[in-house]
């Protein structure tokens, strides 16, 4: 086995996001828990972690690897977003929400929370709130945006209801 303390933090970062990169979660989970023993690890490994935990299907952990990085870097949107995916996985749609509006604070056109907002509210029966988010997203994201088509199709399901 290969001995990780010979590493330095940006040198098992990089490697870890190859083994992501790669789908090799097993080699990628090993390094980000050396890491994350390391006194005073970057940040950045918790956002990492926050990610191959939800990856792996293993929400809690995620939550938690999230809640670290975004208490250190409440101004990181993305972050936040996944945050939100997170709680949402875990069954609770209005800490998603509150996650999601304060994305929307930050970045008031970020068409992953619009979208993933807007769904939430169709699932809760506010149909009016998720007409405006989805047409505030259809009027504001990037042409190349994924979400346009799934805003799209939303909005005609609602129409036909």
């Amino acid at each position: 086995m290969t001995d990780y303390s010979l590493f330095d933090s940006d040198e098992l970062f990089a490697l870890i996001e190859r083994d992501l990169a790669k789908e090799n979660y097993e080699g990628a989970l090993i390094k980000l828990k050396i890491s994350l023993a390391r006194e005073g690890a970057p940040d950045q490994f918790y956002a990492l972690a926050g990610r191959l935990y939800a990856t792996l299907e293993l929400f809690p952990r995620s939550k938690g690897a999230f809640e670290v990085y975004v208490e250190r870097n409440p101004d990181h949107y993305f972050e936040l977003f996944q945050l939100g995916m997170v709680n949402r996985d875990l069954g609770d749609e209005d800490e998603a929400l509150a996650l999601w509006q304060k994305v929307l604070d930050t970045e008031k056109n970020y068409p992953a929370a619009l979208f993933h907002s807007a769904d939430v509210l169709v699932n809760q029966g506010q149909i009016e709130g998720a007409t405006e988010l989805l047409n505030q997203l259809l009027e504001t994201a990037p042409d190349e945006s994924e979400y346009i088509g799934m805003a799209d199709q939303m909005l005609t399901k609602l129409s036909l209801q």
